[in-house]
């Protein structure tokens, strides 16, 4: 599944160049399961938004489940982060989300080691009996944290 014609879709302002196929490969593991929010409400950093999600029976969506999610289902303006996708860039690991900044609805990237605000939501699927036997190895390691903290 290509990126391009999910993120046409949206009609958005502005894309980041650096959201491509090659940057955010589909991957084996989308069992294309309903896409919710997630919202904790508070500050909290990508591993314990992961973490919490795993609480709740749930997984960080992938970049192409939240563009899927988002056609028919995004408000145009709230944060919405798609934990479940991650993109090295010059030996940094990047996410990406969907923003309105000021009148520009937009697709970004930032930094996955943030303490998220709480006003941002989060791209989640409810695991299924399938997924739930598959091993998801992520390109990132899950220990390394930043010490910055972003109010994002």
């Amino acid at each position: 599944m290509k990126l391009k014609p999910l993120i046409d879709d949206l009609k958005l302002d502005y894309i980041n160049k650096n959201i491509t196929d090659e940057n955010f490969p589909y991957g084996e593991f989308q069992d294309g399961g309903d896409v919710t929010l997630f919202h904790p409400n508070r500050y909290m950093s990508s591993n314990d938004v992961t973490a919490a999600m795993e609480n709740e029976g749930l997984r960080p969506a992938t970049l192409h489940e939240m563009l899927i999610w988002a056609a028919e289902n995004w408000n145009g303006e709230d944060w919405v982060i798609a934990l479940g996708s991650v993109a090295s860039l010059d030996g940094e690991q990047h996410v990406a989300f969907l923003d309105r900044f000021d009148t520009e609805r937009g697709l970004y990237l930032v930094w996955r080691d943030y303490v998220w605000s709480g006003f941002c939501r989060f791209a989640a699927v409810r695991k299924s009996q399938s997924s739930e036997t598959h091993t998801i190895k992520p390109s990132y390691p899950l220990n390394h944290q930043r010490n910055d903290k972003r109010d994002m």
